[in-house]
């Protein structure tokens, strides 16, 4: 079989979303699954682009017209599609359902191309509380057709408990770490006079890292005998990001936490080693989930 993982938006290798992509592209490949990953990007002369692994596969250029036409633009993908027999489309929610996807899914189908779509995380209606006012907007349009989307779907893929989501059957999946492509840690407790705790986020609000430092907070203040330090790995370049600088300064705990901005590669598998214990997310409540398979866990 042949398939392709379509994304809607350009890969990050700080990313963690990134990562797990990666992993499960991999993994489809290891099962058997001949499988290309489809994502949006830029070519070395700043055009903006649809990569098919390492090709181009559509040119949009560059300006405002390049923006528009890279989020709407399927009927090349869909040729691609069909040209090289390929037989299940595998996509990743990127909140954007509207008309020209369900068109193109609904093409893909009168050829025979199973389809199926990944909803990441589920129900994401509460998530919008950080979005742009772009990002509401895309949201707002999802909202009104991702059930005709859904509909058009042979499944969604879900990493919850849910049977059906918008009116559509799901298949259930786990969020998986792919050894090969993470060191394991050599080390225990390289400084025993300080218990290095770590988070590696986005830092979005549901991550509740505003927990961990309210949580340092009331430790510190009890005099323990045993140090603690909160490494924090993360662009807090949303409101809720800023808000945990904020939050630490007010507390005056700059001496046991310290923000390291996005880190990849070496860099990060270093930060692990240096570190006792990893915190996931704390807060998930605070956007109506309660059934979730975090990769941070498995990780």
């Amino acid at each position: 079989m042949k398939a392709i993982f379509i994304i809607f938006h350009a890969l990050a290798e700080y990313s963690g979303i990134t990562k797990k992509i990666r992993y499960q592209v991999k993994a489809l490949n290891d099962c058997g699954v001949e499988t290309e990953l489809c994502y949006l990007g830029w070519d070395e002369f700043g055009n903006q682009v649809r990569w098919v692994g390492d090709k181009v596969q559509k040119n949009f250029g560059n300006g405002i017209k390049a923006k528009v036409k890279k989020r709407f633009e399927y009927n090349s993908l869909f040729n691609y599609i069909i040209d090289n027999n390929l037989s299940l489309v595998y996509m990743r929610s990127f909140i954007n359902a509207e008309p020209f996807l369900i068109s193109l899914v609904k093409k893909l189908k009168q050829r025979g191309v199973k389809v199926v779509m990944e909803v990441p995380t589920y129900p994401y209606d509460k998530e919008i509380k950080e979005l742009s006012r772009s990002g509401k907007i895309t949201y707002y349009i999802d909202k009104l057709f991702r059930n005709l989307l859904s509909k058009n779907l042979d499944a969604i893929i879900t990493f919850s408990d849910y049977d059906r989501i918008f009116n559509q059957k799901t298949i259930k999946i786990s969020n998986g770490v792919d050894f090969d492509s993470l060191p394991l840690k050599s080390s225990y407790r390289r400084n025993p006079e300080v218990l290095e705790l770590l988070v590696v986020a986005e830092l979005h609000y549901w991550h509740g890292v505003d927990r961990a430092i309210s949580g340092i907070n009331e430790y510190v203040k009890s005099n323990p005998k045993q140090k603690v330090h909160l490494n924090i790995v993360g662009k807090p370049e949303r409101v809720s990001g800023f808000a945990l600088k904020t939050q630490v300064e007010n507390l005056g705990l700059n001496e046991y936490i310290t923000f390291y901005g996005a880190l990849s590669g070496k860099e990060l598998d270093d930060m692990f080693e240096r570190c006792d214990f990893a915190i996931g997310s704390l807060a998930r409540h605070r956007s109506n989930i309660t059934k979730i398979k975090t990769l941070k866990n498995r990780e």
